[in-house]
């Protein structure tokens, strides 16, 4: 009996310890979620599959409530890959075609300070379902002297890029966030990673996409895409900047931005 009373006391001990573990893990990440949202946290939604009006929203997620709607702006540009096929390898390059903010057709803003704070409303030619299938790519088509044949591939998709300057209520002063998004992630950039991004486009300001009523903006960019790069193949243009080819290569800004796009190409 003493022996069975010992067994008793050990497995009351053991299942004590066992529910404080437990209590302490659940208090920690209540305390880790309460932390999160209490914390600065802004995200840019893409519902660019309403065929009558495809719009994207910026939207604080944080539970804290902003001291007035937060000053902001947007970038934003229409990825596309060039595909380089070559014995059974594939490779790819990064193009980003520019689109103006004065694309955006009208801004809706909530008056609020948490949840969606505005709505930007962009032409129908924006238009695009998720998934491959939409992807516009062209035709296959073979370098010159050579066995490698390449591709564009242009996504239904745009990276926008937004410098926010916010206040929190309660906060002494402003802050500053610059917020990279596409519909597959998002993340916080540097102000070097946008100065380059900056000159990139400023540099390929020729492949800004404009609107085109008979086509969307995705097939517009892909021409244009292939257009420059076959002029470039024919030695007809020698530009390269398009594709990174700058001195110091814009410190590898389409690189960088890859994973925001298509992480599963690592972009040999």
């Amino acid at each position: 009996m003493e022996g069975l009373k010992n067994n008793w006391n050990s497995l009351l001990s053991v299942c004590s310890l066992l529910v404080a573990i437990i209590s302490a893990l659940i208090s920690f990440s209540a305390f880790n979620r309460e932390k999160y949202s209490d914390s600065a946290s802004f995200s840019v939604v893409e519902n660019l599959w309403n065929s009558k009006e495809p719009s994207f929203a910026l939207i604080n997620e944080s539970t804290k409530k902003l001291a007035q709607l937060p000053d902001h702006t947007y970038l934003m540009l229409i990825p596309s890959k060039i595909l380089w096929y070559s014995i059974g390898k594939v490779m790819s390059n990064l193009v980003l075609s520019p689109v103006s903010y004065q694309t955006i057709l009208d801004q809706k803003d909530y008056y609020q300070t948490t949840g969606k704070l505005e709505k930007s409303v962009l032409p129908k030619q924006f238009f695009a379902k998720k998934g491959m299938r939409d992807n516009v790519r062209s035709e296959k088509f073979t370098l010159p002297n050579s066995d490698i044949k390449c591709q564009v591939i242009t996504y239904p998709m745009l990276l926008i890029i937004t410098p926010i300057h916010y206040k929190y209520i309660g906060d002494k002063n402003f802050k500053r966030i610059i917020l990279a998004s596409t519909p597959i992630d998002k993340k916080e950039i540097s102000p070097t990673v946008l100065r380059n991004l900056k000159s990139y486009i400023k540099d390929n300001s020729d492949l800004e996409v404009k609107v085109n009523e008979n086509e969307s903006v995705y097939q517009t960019a892909n021409n244009q895409v292939l257009d420059k790069f076959k002029r470039t193949v024919d030695g007809k243009d020698k530009d390269l900047k398009f594709l990174g080819g700058k001195k110091g290569g814009y410190d590898n800004v389409l690189r960088y931005f890859n994973e925001l796009i298509s992480p599963h190409d690592p972009m040999e």
